[in-house]
C-alpha cells in the first residue's frame, strides 16, 4: 500500500492588495505545521501557496492527479473562499476520491455550517489542526475512511460517509514540531523567515478571530523550543530577520513582559546583527518603557502596532480596550528611537460617521503614518464566530455580505459609499503602496517626506467626503481618487522632492 500523500493548499484572494501586517512574503506557518505534524509520523506532504504563485484550475488539478495526492487540505480566508470552490468543484469532477478538508480560523468558525454551501468538501479540520492531520492520515491508510474525532467534522453527505476509531493513538504536542521551511534559501537570507512564540491572546477585540479560536487565552510556548529553531533559521538558512506572528508578542502581564525581556536577552547574545519585528497594542509600553528600549537593543527595527481607529468612540465600539492618545504616545516615542511603524487600522467601524472618518484622518496624520492610501481602505468586517458577527446577525449589509463574511450596514449612505469605494481603491493603490513602505523602511522617506503625501492625501479624502456628501456613489468617488494616483507614483521616484510640495504640491480638484 502506498503511503497516504497529502496537498496543503492556501487559496489565493485574486487580489493584489498587500497586508498591513508585514511585507514578508514568507511561508503560510500553519500549513507548514501541519507538514511538520505529518512529517513527524512519517507521512509526506507538499504546500502550494497559491496567494504568493497563482495557478489556473486546470494545472492546479492536474498537479494533484500526476501527484497522486490522496488528501488535499485548503486553508481558506473569507476572501479566497470563490478561489477554493472553484478548485475543489474541478478537483472532484476529475478525482471523485480526493479527500477534501477545510481548516483555519474561517473554517472553525463555521463548523458545520461549511456544508451548506460547499458541496464538494468531505470534512471541516476546527481549532489546531496539527493535533489531528495524523490521526486523518492513519485512519485514511487503515481504512479509507475518516477518524472520529471532536476536531473532524464529516459532511455525511459528502463521498466519505463512514469513520474509523481509532483508540489511544499519540498526536504531536505542540513542542514536537517545528515549521518545515521549503522555500529557496535565497528567500530567508534575503527577507527573513515568520516564526511565532505564542498562539492567541487574552484580550477580546470583537473583530478577531483569535477568541474563539485559541480561548482567549495565550499559549506561550518554552523559550528553549523557539530558540532551536531561531538557531535552525539562522545557522542553516541564513536568516537576518524575524518575523514574529504571535498574535500579541507582548500582553501586557508580568510574566509576558519578563518573557519579552528574557527573548531580547538570549537574542543579543546569542546572534549578531539579528533584527526582529513583533506584533503588540497601543498600550503594551505605558507602564514600561524601559521594555521597549531593550527589546529595540537587541534588534527591534520594526513593529506592528493595533491602532484600529483614531476615534475613542469607535475603539470602544469594537472592544478594544485602549484610547487614540494611547496610539500617538507610542507613535512618538518609537519614532524617537528610529523604530519602523507598521499600523494596524480600520477606517471604517461599524458605528462610523463622516465625523469618525475625519478623527481617523487626522490621527494618521499626526502619528505620520498618512504617506500611503492604504490607512484609509479597511472597513471591519466581521467573520463567523468573533463577537462582531453575532452583533450583525440581525443587522448587516446584505448586498455586501456573504456566507463567509458581513459588512456593517453604517447609518449614513455617506459612509457606505466611501467604504465601497475605497475598499475598491486598496487594490488600485496596492502596488504603490508598497512601493512606498518600501521606500519608509529602508530610511528613504522621512518624516518631512511623509507629512508632505499626508497633506496632499488629507485633502484628497476630504474632498472624497465632500463628492459623497453631494450624493457621488462609489463608483464615482473610486474614479475621482484614482485620477490622482499618477501624482503619488511621481513622488516613487523622487522622495526627497516631497517635502518641497508642502505649499506647491499638487491641488485636489474636485471640479475637474
Amino acid at each position: 500500500m502506498n503511503p497516504i500523500r497529502f496537498l496543503l493548499v492556501q487559496p489565493s484572494s485574486g487580489s493584489k492588495a498587500t497586508s498591513a501586517a508585514t511585507l514578508a512574503g514568507s511561508e503560510h506557518l500553519g500549513l507548514a505545521y501541519l507538514a511538520s505534524a505529518l512529517a513527524l509520523h512519517g507521512y509526506s506532504s507538499e504546500i502550494v501557496d497559491l496567494e504568493a504563485v497563482p495557478m489556473k484550475s486546470p494545472d492546479f488539478v492536474a498537479l494533484v492527479v500526476s501527484g497522486q495526492y490522496d488528501v488535499v487540505g485548503f486553508s481558506p480566508t473569507a476572501k479566497s473562499v470563490p478561489n477554493a470552490l472553484l478548485l475543489m468543484h474541478d478537483l472532484k469532477m476529475q478525482n471523485p476520491d480526493v479527500v477534501t478538508l477545510w481548516g483555519g480560523h474561517l473554517a472553525t468558525g463555521m463548523g458545520s455550517e461549511v456544508f451548506a454551501h460547499v458541496g464538494d468538501l468531505d470534512a471541516v479540520v476546527v481549532g489546531q489542526a496539527e493535533r489531528v492531520i495524523p490521526l486523518i492520515a492513519l485512519a485514511l491508510e487503515r481504512g479509507k475512511v475518516l477518524p472520529q474525532h471532536p476536531q473532524i467534522l464529516i459532511n455525511h453527505a459528502g463521498r466519505v460517509t463512514d469513520t474509523l476509531v481509532l483508540e489511544n493513538v499519540e498526536t504531536p504536542s505542540w513542542y514536537d514540531l517545528l515549521p518545515t521551511r521549503r522555500l529557496p534559501a535565497k528567500h530567508y537570507s534575503e527577507v527573513g523567515a515568520r516564526i511565532v512564540t505564542s498562539l492567541g491572546c487574552r484580550y477580546s477585540c470583537s473583530f478577531c478571530t483569535s477568541p474563539y479560536f485559541y480561548g482567549r487565552r495565550t499559549i506561550w510556548r518554552r523559550l528553549d523550543h523557539v530558540f532551536q529553531e531561531i538557531d535552525f533559521l539562522v545557522n542553516q538558512l541564513g536568516v537576518k530577520r524575524l518575523w514574529l506572528n504571535d498574535d500579541l508578542f507582548i500582553d501586557g502581564s508580568p510574566l509576558s513582559r519578563a518573557r519579552a525581556r528574557e527573548f531580547a536577552r538570549r537574542l543579543s547574545q546569542q546572534y549578531e546583527d539579528i533584527r526582529f519585528r513583533p506584533m503588540c497594542r497601543a498600550d503594551t509600553f505605558q507602564t514600561d518603557r524601559a521594555l521597549l528600549d531593550e527589546l529595540a537593543l537587541a534588534g527591534m527595527d520594526t513593529i506592528f502596532v493595533g491602532f484600529d481607529s483614531g476615534d475613542d468612540r469607535a475603539l470602544r465600539e469594537i472592544g478594544k480596550r485602549t484610547t487614540s492618545e494611547a496610539g500617538r504616545w507610542i507613535a512618538s516615542v518609537l519614532n524617537d528611537r528610529g523604530v519602523i511603524l507598521q499600523p494596524g487600522f480600520m477606517m471604517f467601524t461599524p458605528g462610523a460617521t463622516t465625523d469618525t472618518l475625519f478623527l481617523n484622518v487626522g490621527f494618521l496624520d499626526a502619528i505620520g503614518e498618512l504617506y500611503r492610501l492604504f490607512p484609509l481602505t479597511r472597513t471591519a468586517m466581521a467573520f463567523p464566530k468573533t463577537e462582531l458577527w453575532g452583533q450583525m446577525q440581525v443587522s448587516y449589509d446584505e448586498e455586501r455580505s456573504t456566507p463567509y463574511v458581513r459588512y456593517p450596514r453604517f447609518k449614513s449612505a455617506v459612509v457606505r459609499q466611501l467604504s465601497i469605494a475605497f475598499e475598491r481603491l486598496e487594490e488600485h493603490f496596492a502596488e504603490t503602496d508598497g512601493a512606498l513602505y518600501r521606500l519608509r523602511a529602508t530610511g528613504r522617506l522621512d518624516m518631512s517626506a511623509r507629512r508632505a503625501a499626508g497633506a496632499f492625501l488629507r485633502q484628497l479624502f476630504s474632498n472624497a467626503v465632500q463628492l459623497a456628501q453631494e450624493g457621488a456613489d462609489a463608483d464615482r468617488i473610486e474614479h475621482f481618487v484614482l485620477r490622482y494616483r499618477p501624482e503619488l507614483e511621481k513622488w516613487l521616484s523622487c522622495p526627497n522632492c516631497l517635502a518641497g510640495r508642502r505649499s506647491d504640491g499638487p491641488v485636489v480638484n474636485l471640479n475637474e
